[in-house]
């Protein structure tokens, strides 16, 4: 062999590519909006990620054509360039609000899809954001960092498209694992909490994560509660005991102790619940009431509310027979591990 033998590949053209999980939480829910946490002694929320994702590719265009395509929405944008495409209305809003704060030199082609449906409650719109972000993040030389990209992607859907709503999504999806988040006026701090394989392994053995099957709107939700905490002091207690509540969920899981988790669950809930009227409704009343009257030791509603996925707390040996239960009232179960990392992003060759 000689030198001759091994000749240098030429540059080829990449593709970047993103997977961003779902969150489920604990508890602490409504602390972690702005106006709650600015006028008090601060918010606190506990969540984890697990194995539902959003996926993103994007290919760079030689030329400045646009072409986005999401099959969540089953919607397509094409353009000449960046500025055309801004212009254009479509449903891809959220999408569209992302791409101008990102503001890229070049065109594109990218393609969006979910493993869980829209207005699920799973803090799927920072999900998808977060994995449009990891796609550009690939071509930066100075990439974001975890806390820029949560930031981005809350500026992008809170700021830009005014989707009322929390903090929390943005950092669950991107920094990944179980998470203890404290929220005020100064500073927002993401602990990432070690807890023990035996104990997540019970934990998710325990876990019954249910689809309702009827989405939500979160901003008008989250609209409405803004409107309660200004007004009144009780909605301002119990987002207050929700967060003391919270500190509890985190000793029990750091010190391996679930006996108490589903009483957590189901006063985390009961707070919940009160926060606004759109919260809950007589369907999700039901669903709840059936799973307590059949082995669920607690439970709650994830999200802003009004619909979207319950998440039980059950014993094993009782998990079968409350999922057919569930199910006889028009839900759909659904299988979930948890997830220890947050977004991932990477690059391959283009090979075609």
């Amino acid at each position: 062999y000689t030198i001759n033998d091994f000749p240098l590949s030429e540059e080829k053209n990449i593709i970047a590519r993103a997977k961003s999980p779902v969150r489920i939480s604990f508890g602490g829910g409504g602390s972690d909006l702005t106006h709650y946490f600015t006028k008090s002694s601060g918010g606190a929320v506990i969540n984890s990620t697990i194995s539902l994702y959003s996926h993103a590719t994007l290919i760079k265009n030689t030329n400045d054509k646009i072409i986005i395509i999401s099959e969540d929405l089953k919607e397509t944008i094409k353009a000449n360039d960046l500025k055309s495409a801004l212009k254009q209305k479509n449903k891809m809003g959220l999408v569209m609000s992302i791409i101008k704060l990102i503001n890229p030199k070049f065109g594109f082609e990218l393609h969006i899809s979910s493993d869980f449906p829209v207005g699920s409650g799973l803090g799927g719109s920072a999900v998808v954001m977060s994995a449009i972000i990891g796609c550009f993040n690939e071509f930066r030389i100075d990439k974001w960092t975890k806390y820029e990209i949560a930031e981005m992607a809350y500026q992008a859907e809170r700021l830009s498209f005014k989707i009322s709503g929390g903090w929390q999504d943005q950092y669950a999806t991107v920094f990944g694992g179980v998470n203890f988040m404290e929220f005020n006026k100064n500073k927002n701090i993401i602990h990432s909490l070690k807890i023990d394989k035996e104990t997540l392994l019970e934990l998710k053995e325990n876990l019954i994560l249910c689809d309702t099957c009827s989405a939500h709107d979160s901003s008008d939700i989250h609209k409405d509660q803004k409107k309660q905490l200004l007004d009144q002091k009780t909605i301002n207690k119990l987002v207050s005991s929700n967060v003391d509540l919270t500190y509890e969920i985190r000793d029990s899981l750091l010190k391996g102790d679930l006996s108490s988790i589903g009483k957590f669950l189901d006063k985390a809930w009961q707070y919940k619940r009160k926060y606004s009227s759109k919260i809950s409704n007589k369907r999700l009343d039901n669903i709840y009431n059936t799973a307590m009257k059949n082995g669920a030791l607690g439970g709650k509603l994830l999200g802003a509310g009004g619909g979207g996925f319950f998440m039980f707390y059950c014993e094993p040996t009782k998990s079968r027979d409350l999922q057919r239960k569930l199910e006889l009232l028009n839900t759909k179960i659904v299988n979930f591990e948890f997830e220890k990392d947050g977004l991932k992003s990477w690059i391959v060759r283009k090979t075609i």
